[in-house]
């Protein structure tokens, strides 16, 4: 029988007889589901269609009460589609009665709350954990049509997920709503929690938006190293030169890729500010002690921060006289004689130049990164 199958699949029952048995059952099955799914969209426009009707409060509180049965029995069998069409109408619904009845609004503000409660994102944490065949796109969806004050909830649902596209799923949907409510998701920052304040320091990269800065330096702060390194993630996705005096304290922090991630965003970036700060920390007796890829980090960094005010410290480590040689203060001389052509300075270049006369083992490699230097010079001239 045809009768209210649609065009589309009244089509496919006019030539029923090219398909096989098993084809056959799986058309009629994809029939049957979707006027299954036509039904409850009814069913929901139907509930609604009630409530606007009810006169009396009592009757009012029992259609809504429905409507939150249906909701919870739509969760249970994950219709998210059902679910989102759900939310809408709702708020459909509450923008409609808010302006002529304020204790039906709030009945209804209740239900939407309701709807992105703890509990609800708990069910679907839970399911997303059981198993990693959802529908991933259905309940970013879902999760995107929650109220603001499901938001803090969803933040908690990323520390609790195993699977990694469900954690992508749920940044996405974070991504998208913090956007209008960047203070919400800053305001997580102040938890007590640190895996909340990673979080959050993880959605406000994603989001990318300068207002994030004020949040994301006080994440900076956190005793927790995993908190400190995801803001700083963060802080270098968003921030722009003029910001990085925030980070400049943290040159001698107490973690290794903490340090190395500073130590390359202000060289990269040649802030001078910084200059003062790792001057300090080579004259320290702590620089020794550094591995020696760090040790050249700072290097670096010292003469693309301090420009010609780095030659005389850089002159200083090339030329410092050991009794006994080492492999070690060696590729630390390299290291300052590879700075030092990074500033390309008058001075720089004749320090190079009288460095490379030398017969030692670091006039020999200064002469071939002079030679590199010069021929590079002359390419971009040509």
């Amino acid at each position: 029988d045809k009768e209210g199958v649609g065009d589309e699949y009244g089509q496919i029952f006019e030539n029923i007889q090219k398909f096989s048995e098993m084809e056959r059952n799986h058309i009629e099955s994809m029939v049957t589901a979707d006027q299954e799914l036509i039904i409850e969209f009814e069913a929901i426009e139907l509930i609604f269609d009630i409530l606007q009707s009810e006169n009396e409060m009592p009757n009012y509180d029992e259609s809504l009460n429905t409507a939150t049965i249906m909701f919870d029995k739509m969760l249970e069998s994950e219709q998210f589609p059902l679910l989102v069409y759900l939310i809408k109408r709702m708020k459909v619904a509450y923008k409609e009665v808010k302006e002529v009845s304020a204790p039906r609004a709030d009945k209804l503000k209740d239900c939407l709350t309701r709807v992105g409660d703890r509990i609800r994102i708990s069910k679907i944490t839970n399911l997303l954990n059981h198993s990693s065949n959802q529908d991933l796109e259905g309940i970013r969806l879902y999760l995107e049509e929650l109220d603001w004050d499901s938001l803090p909830s969803m933040i908690w649902m990323l520390g609790e997920l195993e699977y990694f596209p469900a954690r992508r799923m749920v940044i996405r949907a974070l991504v998208n709503k913090g956007r209008q409510r960047i203070d919400i998701i800053g305001n997580a920052i102040y938890d007590s929690r640190w895996y909340v304040i990673r979080n959050a320091a993880l959605i406000l990269g994603e989001i990318k938006d300068r207002r994030t800065l004020t949040y994301l330096s006080k994440a900076l702060e956190h005793f927790d190293e995993r908190v400190r390194w995801e803001a700083l993630v963060a802080f270098e996705k968003t921030a722009k030169r003029d910001d990085l005096g925030v980070i400049v304290p943290m040159v001698d922090d107490e973690s290794d890729r903490v340090r190395h991630k500073v130590i390359e965003l202000l060289s990269l970036n040649q802030y001078q500010p910084a200059f003062d700060q790792i001057r300090g920390i080579l004259f320290s007796g702590a620089f020794d002690d550094l591995e020696m890829d760090e040790q050249k980090a700072l290097i670096k960094a010292l003469a693309k921060t301090g420009g010609d005010e780095a030659v005389p410290i850089l002159k200083k480590i090339i030329k410092k006289w050991n009794l006994f040689s080492s492999d070690k203060k060696q590729k630390k001389k390299e290291a300052a004689i590879l700075a030092l052509a990074t500033i390309q300075s008058e001075r720089a270049i004749s320090l190079l130049e009288n460095v490379a006369r030398k017969k030692n083992a670091a006039g020999k490699f200064a002469k071939l990164i002079l030679k590199k230097l010069n021929s590079r010079i002359n390419e971009e001239r040509h």
